[in-house]
């Protein structure tokens, strides 16, 4: 359960986040990267939302380490 404060940081957050809905574009993508990358579909959503917006990815997750056709930024937890 969260306190109020943590609450309130992660509302203060969410405004700041801009909403991508998944369009044609953005499936496409997806089926593409399931199929060369055999990434679990979140994934591919995620990728091909950041591929489509021309944006690099931004993730911890080394199962993107696969997909070798769009800029990658991993960080360490």
């Amino acid at each position: 359960m969260f306190r109020e404060t943590e609450r309130l940081q992660i509302k203060r957050f969410l405004k700041e986040c801009i909403i991508v809905d998944v369009n044609s574009s953005i499936k496409e993508y997806a089926i593409d990267i399931r199929k060369k990358y055999s990434l679990k579909l979140p994934d591919c959503i995620i990728a091909a939302t950041a591929k489509q917006l021309k944006v690099p990815l931004i993730s911890a997750d080394k199962e993107f380490s696969k997909v070798d056709d769009m800029e990658i930024i991993f960080y360490q937890k």
